[in-house]
């Protein structure tokens, strides 16, 4: 990887004969250059692409390290989704109720836990008249694992 990144930046010095005379031949020259540099640089992000293995679900959960390692994931989750639904309109700003939820739909999607009552929450806050409605789809993938009941 690294003999590549040396490689890849050696690439990058173009001459493009800025202080000499301008002639045919070395105008030619440069269009090479510059068409071998988009070459190369083509067959790199491709090869990147193809190289990239799509780790999933394993990649995404050692993206939260704190997360997994929290000592009692169900109990948590489930004070904080009482919290939630037990809060009237005026105890959280919207906002703050979002952000529980955000980190409820990702401790029960890394730990996959079963949370029954969270799916429904997440289904009241769906509706067409409500705000961030895409932010709830998102929390609601976010808690979906194999082994939710359809």
């Amino acid at each position: 990887q690294n003999s590549e990144t040396n490689e890849w930046e050696g690439i990058d010095n173009i001459n493009l004969h800025l202080h000499s005379k301008k002639t045919k031949g070395k105008q030619r020259l440069i269009e090479k250059q510059i068409r071998n540099r988009k070459k190369k640089q083509n067959a790199r992000e491709h090869g990147i692409i193809a190289n990239r293995e799509d780790k999933g679900v394993e990649a995404s959960k050692k993206l939260f390290p704190a997360i997994e390692l929290l000592h009692d994931p169900q109990g948590l989750v489930e004070m904080i989704l009482k919290r939630v639904k037990s809060s009237g309109s005026n105890t959280y700003k919207f906002e703050v109720k979002m952000l529980m939820l955000n980190f409820v739909t990702r401790v029960v999607g890394n730990h996959e836990l079963i949370l029954l009552p969270l799916y429904p929450l997440l289904q009241r806050y769906m509706g067409g008249h409500q705000r961030d409605v895409t932010a709830i789809l998102a929390y609601s993938v976010q808690s979906c694992h194999q082994y939710v009941p359809p």
